[in-house]
């Protein structure tokens, strides 16, 4: 399955980009259901593009609780759902998504819907880890594995969607 939905999105036409779709994902930030939350918090982080007050923003607007670790250079957001947290570098350099619920398959669909709303083509990039990452901009990567420690490439139990930014 994991297979077939990169197979998608490596398929999926470049389009005039359209980040105010991105935007209008983040609409569900709030959502009770934590997967429209986990899709939402998909979408933040890629429509954050590496600006981490604007990325911040976008959760806390939503009532997710930020904490901010100077001396980590991290930002801790949680949302009200137990099962999703977001850890974002505050020099920007990366944004991940982590849900204790979903599984890899279902996280790289919310993905592929994210990047398909913005009009954005995708291409395999060699990535940090030993999963398949993408590049969906020349300046954002993405990748999707298991949230955790030690990540894995599929898991169906969870997952954790990791955007990376660099300049342009």
């Amino acid at each position: 399955m994991r297979a077939a939905i990169i197979a998608m999105m490596l398929a999926t036409p470049a389009m005039a980009q359209d980040w105010k779709m991105v935007e209008f994902l983040t609409s569900d930030l709030d959502d009770e259901k934590p997967g429209q939350a986990f899709g939402a918090a998909i979408a933040a982080c890629m429509l954050g593009q590496g600006d981490a007050a604007k990325t911040a923003a976008l959760f806390t607007d939503a009532g997710w609780t930020l904490t901010a670790d100077a001396e980590m250079g991290l930002n801790q957001i949680a949302s009200p759902h137990a099962s999703l947290s977001v850890l974002a570098a505050t020099d920007g350099s990366f944004c991940a998504v982590d849900s204790m619920e979903t599984g890899t398959d279902v996280a790289a669909s919310l993905l592929l819907q994210t990047v398909s709303f913005a009009g954005l083509g995708t291409s395999v990039a060699p990535g940090p880890g030993a999963c398949t990452s993408l590049q969906v901009t020349p300046a954002i990567a993405v990748e999707v594995t298991s949230s955790g420690q030690d990540p894995v490439c599929d898991d169906p139990t969870n997952s954790a969607v990791r955007f990376y930014f660099s300049a342009p």
